[in-house]
């Protein structure tokens, strides 16, 4: 109970100005770092081999949904052959090979840019095989967050495979990414969404203008906000993000959260006073004192584990990042995008993490007011939750990954093209 009331509630951010890139290929031996790529299985399968954060490596099976380590050097469960030695191919200790794919969708180069305070973020550049003159940076969702989370992963490898080449970096903080995402606001992190466009706009040859955001869940705050403070850009991608103030969506989800899991109405409540007095020492309406009798009292009641979860002393690095954005509100921040627009949503999602049905009443009036201007779409998916998952398959929804695909594709103008 207390990982789950606490997991979902973590967001941070960072500023930067002109990026710097450090590497195109931070790996320190040649060996392994050609090896990093799309194999074929010996069963068949087209497998990604892709750097993990800090070291190692990563095969990455997105047809299947199936993701693990794997370890590539003389000493490793397989090591890389050249042509010399009958090769190309990832040889295992048991002998069989793993072939490079002739016609692999897209390549992957580990990359690291700096930050304007002199943080270094890492990650990964997805360049396919055919481009389309697109490119997009994808934008993590709350807590920490790297190229180890195979869900943001899919939505990097949807959009690579059809044409769009991808950055998808480590957040601050996370991975191999140094900084830390806790102390830090939006502002900070839609900078780094920024930073990283350049990054790609200068290492794939796509003019700023062909390029665009994908928010995932949190990331759907911040990259509105990063459109808006650029001035420009192709697209923007809001993934199961709610269009709501930050403590409205977190009492939409902790009085959710406390029903799914069983909670009687009582203790429901009872969280929800709490949060309310949370809410209000973070922005400075009541002191530490008045908090502190509501969390003790709570501890008391039904709603006792959720009291559990909540900050006990006034250092918890909570009550810097919800003073930093609690009262954010991202609607102003759609309004003044300026750049074509799509949200996705699950319709499930209304009984988990977002208020979907008042996100989209609130973004559908937003694009309504004459001085906006801008193209935008909504679509909700019957079935699926937050994390839009296929029931029959178990993994992301083939027809959402579709649809994200196709829109960056269609509202992104080609590079050298005119618009």
């Amino acid at each position: 109970m207390t990982t789950t009331l606490i997991g979902r509630w973590s967001a941070v951010i960072l500023a930067a100005a002109a990026p710097f890139i450090l590497s195109s290929c931070l790996s320190a031996q040649v060996a392994s770092t050609v090896a990093i790529g799309w194999y074929t299985a010996p069963d068949g399968r087209h497998v990604l081999i892709s750097p993990a954060p800090g070291e190692g490596y990563r095969q990455l099976d997105f047809a299947n949904a199936a993701f693990s380590g794997i370890e590539i050097g003389e000493a490793g469960e397989y090591r890389w052959v050249d042509a010399a030695s009958g090769g190309p191919a990832l040889v295992s200790a048991t002998g069989e090979h793993w072939v490079p794919m002739p016609e692999a969708p897209y390549g992957v180069a580990e990359i690291a840019f700096e930050t304007f305070d002199g943080e270094v973020l890492q990650g990964v550049l997805l360049s396919p095989r055919f481009p389309s003159g697109r490119g997009a940076v994808l934008i993590h969702g709350s807590g920490s967050s790297d190229r180890d989370n195979v869900w943001a992963y899919t939505f990097a490898h949807a959009l690579a495979e059809r044409g769009v080449a991808v950055l998808f970096a480590d957040k601050r903080g996370s991975g191999g990414s140094t900084g830390d995402w806790r102390t830090v606001g939006f502002d900070a992190l839609a900078h780094d969404a920024i930073s990283a466009a350049e990054v790609l706009a200068l290492r794939a040859g796509i003019p700023a203008d062909s390029i665009g955001w994908v928010g995932l869940s949190q990331g759907g705050w911040i990259a509105p906000l990063a459109a808006r403070m650029a001035g420009r850009g192709a697209f923007l991608i809001s993934v199961s993000s709610a269009a709501v103030p930050v403590f409205d969506q977190i009492a939409f989800e902790v009085e959710n959260t406390l029903r799914n899991e069983g909670f009687p109405e009582e203790a429901v409540a009872s969280a929800l006073e709490l949060q309310e007095s949370l809410r209000r020492r973070a922005l400075g309406s009541i002191s530490w004192d008045v908090y502190e009798e509501a969390r003790t009292r709570t501890l008391t009641g039904p709603a006792a584990p959720f009291a559990q979860a909540m900050p006990e002393g006034r250092d918890d690095w909570r009550w810097g990042w919800w003073a930093e954005v609690g009262d954010y509100d991202p609607i102003g921040n759609w309004a003044r995008a300026g750049v074509p627009t799509l949200v996705v949503y699950g319709r499930e999602d209304e009984a988990d993490n977002v208020p979907v049905e008042t996100s989209m009443r609130r973004l559908e009036e937003m694009s309504s007011r004459p001085r906006v201007g801008r193209h935008m779409e909504m679509e909700v998916f019957d079935g699926l939750g937050h994390a839009l998952l296929d029931p029959q398959t178990g993994w992301v929804s083939r027809a959402v990954l579709i649809r994200i695909a196709e829109f960056a594709l269609m509202a992104a103008p080609a590079a050298g093209r005119p618009q």
